[in-house]
């Protein structure tokens, strides 16, 4: 076998193949036991800092599904608030009330319990139960807002106020004219010639014209079947198609027509038929 000397200092080292090659193993061993330990630490410092990276987002997903959770149960409750003053309105309104109507869809807001088992199926759940109720209480607010508004216009439209000043000299209803009898259909309120009248409800001017009988008059159509009239006037201060207002001056009193002195012939009608004015005249008002 062939040998190699080697000196080292003082020393001389005779070394074959055989020692080359043991060596060589040893120093391939140890490199790669250093270089998979090199690698197990980094491994693990990635693992271990990726596994505390994974639990603060879990730890910070579970605080915002607790914090949904929480808000959930809160719009629930102000949505019971709401249905209640909903309610509340509906019955000053003459509506009918929620509660039957939520009971039948089932969409109750009851509270979420925390737990993390299905906790996502209940959010989900109960994310669109609260999006239903806020769907069916909006469209009740529509009805309600809906409801107020045509009450205002009824409401508005509807004659309520003393058309003149003055005593009532004739009422509604069968009265004796020179010894016979005569169906009277509306009231007469006697007063000085020129005393203002007055429109009873926001209207529409339908009619200003000599009407015989009546003599000088104005008609007015208020919407929702209610018209009244105005007759004996001494002179007129509106037109044609002219919208008025409640308790706006439409004319001044007046013997014109039929009459035997100054006085205001007023008639209200409803779908086309007279009604006895008493009945639309807010209870407690005065006539002089």
């Amino acid at each position: 076998m062939k040998y190699w000397t080697i000196c080292i200092g003082e020393k001389i080292i005779r070394i074959n193949l055989v020692h080359i090659v043991f060596a060589t193993s040893i120093f391939i061993c140890t490199f790669l036991s250093s270089t998979f330990t090199v690698f197990q630490f980094v491994h693990s410092s990635i693992h271990k800092a990726n596994f505390f990276k994974q639990k603060k987002k879990n730890e910070q997903l579970t605080d915002s599904i607790q914090k949904m959770a929480a808000n959930i149960n809160i719009l629930n409750i102000k949505l019971d608030s709401l249905v209640n003053i909903d309610n509340k309105n509906r019955l000053v309104w003459g509506l009918d009330t929620l509660d039957e109507d939520i009971e039948k869809l089932g969409v109750g807001g009851p509270k979420i319990q925390w737990s993390s088992i299905g906790i996502v199926d209940k959010l989900t759940e109960s994310l669109e139960a609260l999006k239903n109720r806020t769907d069916f209480v909006s469209q009740s607010f529509d009805e309600l807002t809906h409801s107020i508004n045509r009450t205002e216009k009824v409401l508005n439209a509807t004659p309520s106020v003393w058309p003149a000043q003055g005593a009532i000299t004739s009422n509604f209803g069968w009265r004796k004219m020179g010894g016979a009898s005569e169906y009277h259909s509306g009231m007469d309120i006697a007063n000085n010639v020129g005393t203002p009248v007055l429109a009873t409800a926001a209207g529409v001017i339908t009619r200003v014209e000599d009407a015989g009988r009546l003599g000088l008059c104005v008609e007015i159509d208020h919407g929702f079947g209610y018209r009244t009239l105005y007759g004996h006037l001494s002179r007129t201060k509106v037109s044609l198609s002219k919208k008025v207002n409640r308790n706006e001056v439409i004319g001044y009193m007046g013997s014109t027509g039929r009459s035997t002195g100054p006085h205001l012939h007023y008639e209200v009608r409803v779908s086309g038929e007279s009604s006895p004015p008493l009945n639309y005249i807010i209870p407690g008002a005065t006539t002089y």
